[in-house]
């Protein structure tokens, strides 16, 4: 059970890193800062359910990041990014030739970059991700592998 001040605290504290897993999940900051609040939102109304012996506030945080931009994306509430977004010519980054990974990963559908972040960056499990993502096992560790794959041939030039 978390107290208002705790969870005030909590909420100072682990903001940025909700907002970056947002970030990583969804590829565009607007999203990233309305999905970031939703988690926010929704753990406030259950924070007196949290049990500390099931999770820490780090994780259980990040499997609701996960799971609002799942939600935000089945909604229709998510821009796709699949542009590689130039700058004077360049993509972002400074290459030209679209191989840094920021490019790499907007390339890939934002339910390649979900799976890929929340399974290499995150290390969610392979059924935390289908729940996070309403897949199946199966359908998660295909997302994961044709995402790895894009981003070798991306990544090679």
């Amino acid at each position: 059970m978390l107290t208002r001040e705790q969870f005030e605290g909590v909420y100072s504290e682990l903001w940025r890193y909700v907002y970056s897993v947002c970030y990583a999940l969804l590829g565009r900051r607007e999203d990233a800062e309305d999905a970031a609040q939703e988690v926010f939102v929704r753990k406030w109304r259950v924070r007196e359910k949290y049990d500390p012996s099931r999770a820490t506030v780090k994780s259980w945080l990040c499997v609701n990041a996960a799971r609002v931009c799942t939600d935000f994306v089945r909604r229709g509430r998510v821009r796709q990014v699949r542009e590689v977004e130039l700058v004077g010519g360049e993509a972002e980054g400074g290459r030209s030739d679209g191989g840094d990974v920021d490019s790499c990963l907007r390339r890939l559908s934002i339910r390649q970059r979900q799976a890929l972040v929340m399974r290499g960056v995150l290390g969610f499990t392979w059924e935390e991700i289908g729940l996070a993502m309403g897949v199946s096992v199966s359908r998660a560790r295909r997302l994961v592998r044709e995402a790895t794959e894009q981003m070798r041939r991306c990544l090679e030039g």
